[in-house]
Formats: C-alpha cells, structure tokens, sequence
C-alpha cells in the first residue's frame, strides 16, 4: 500500500504561490495586507465585534424565523465548543463548516468531523464565502499563517471531508472592489450581490446584541432585529426568500 504524505505546509503553499505567476501582484507590506484582509471582512461578515463563544459547551446552529427570538429557533446541527465562524455547505442539506480554535469542522445532525489534511501551521478566523460555481468546493477564509502576525485572506479547496488545497490571495483584481468580489464569490450572508448583507452588531454597555443588514453599501446598515437570551456569533441566509435564517449560539 503506498504510504500517506503529510499535507504540505501554510509556508510551502506561500512559497509555490510566490514562484508561480498568478493574479496575486507583488509582494506588499504587513499593513496592506491586513487592509485588504478588512475590506474583504468588511464585505463577507460585517463588523467582528463578537462576545467570545462560551467555551464550557457545544454551540448549536440554529433555523429561526426572520424576526423571531432565536430561543424560538428549531436546532439544527451541534457545533464545536467555542465556534467562532460558519458557512452552509453548498449543495448540501443542513450541511455545515464550522471554524473552531483555529480549525475547520464540518458538522451535520450531531455528527462533528474535523476536515481533513489540515495545516497546523494556519489558524483559520472566520469563513467568508464561496467561489461561485466551482467544484470541488474554494472557500474563502481569513487566517494567520504561523510565523506572521496580520490577518490574511486565503483560498481552500475540500473534496469530500479533506483540505486539499490552501492559496493566499493578496493584490487579485477580485478583491479591488466589492463590484468584482460579488462577480466572482457567493456570500452566505447576502441574499444577493451586496443584497440584504447580514451584520452582527454588538453595541457597547450593556444594550442588547442587533441584527442588521446592508443593501449596496456596507457603511448603511439598517436594524433587522434585537437578540436576547442568546449570544449570537454568526448568521446566514437559509431561505432566498429571506424568510428564514440560520445562527450560530451558545447560552449566555
């Protein structure tokens, strides 16, 4: 039987994707990579002001009506202990990755698996979007390399339940404008191209967590809902009609 090869590291990807010609531009500074790294949150999550996931118990996805509290939701999968992130998966019913301590887990009912052939070497922060159209599966992540400090935007592709590939995108003319990331990226969080963006807001004192959601301009959201009860660490859509959504809790 032929052996098994480790997964190649976060630094051996850099360094081919630093050789090889691509669409990735010249090398930049830590700080333009970090304002890009913003912009493209910006984009796909909103603004990342989260209480911390409790640590002390499984987090849950939840399907709860759009307006309704989401104690009211109806549990759909468990996530991870301290989930910070998600995306549905596409093309799957109640199919879930889920970012964890750095890691990606798929989850679906109350099975939890971590992805396979991951690099150890490259924390993973939250999970943005999907290139459209595209098989097997390109996720767009946030992550930090080990050896660096910024916040980078990266490409991974999964087949099945493995990581098969993970490219640093920085200076691609997908990422100038939100005009180019929405032609080319699917964002769970937007029923459309830049249409009803979903936010996270947490206000500071103690005023409740909020819900919003931004058409075209990521700096005019308007008031969806007010959470309570529940500490809320990230949503998408589960219905194009925008009747129905999908949340990330844990019990406050």
């Amino acid at each position: 039987m032929r052996a098994l090869l480790a997964p190649p590291s976060a630094a051996w990807f850099a360094l081919i994707v630093g050789m090889a010609p691509s669409a990735c531009g010249p090398p930049r500074s830590p700080a333009q990579a970090e304002a890009e790294a913003a912009r493209v949150l910006t984009w796909a999550v909103g603004r990342l002001h989260r209480d911390p996931m409790p640590v002390t118990g499984d987090g849950l996805l939840l399907l709860v009506p759009v307006g309704a509290p989401p104690a009211s939701g109806v549990r759909v999968a468990r996530a991870c202990a301290g989930a910070t992130s998600f995306l549905p998966a596409p093309g799957h019913h109640r199919r879930f990755f889920v970012a964890c301590g750095g890691r990606i887990v798929v989850t679906q009912g109350e099975a939890l698996s971590p992805l396979l052939g991951q690099d150890p070497d490259l924390y993973v922060w939250n999970l943005l979007a999907f290139r459209a159209a595209q098989s097997p599966i390109q996720m767009l992540v946030s992550a930090t390399p080990a050896g660096t400090a910024e916040t980078q935007i990266w490409q991974l592709q999964i087949e099945e339940m493995s990581l098969t590939g993970a490219t640093p995108i920085h200076g691609a003319a997908e990422l100038a404008s939100i005009e180019a990331f929405f032609a080319r990226f699917h964002v769970p969080r937007c029923l459309g191209a830049a249409r009803r963006c979903l936010v996270l807001n947490q206000p500071s004192g103690d005023e409740p967590q909020a819900l919003d959601a931004w058409d075209g301009r990521p700096d005019a959201a308007t008031p969806v809902q007010e959470l309570s009860n529940v500490l809320v660490q990230d949503v998408a859509w589960a219905s194009r009609d925008g009747r129905w959504l999908y949340m990330l809790a844990g019990q406050r």
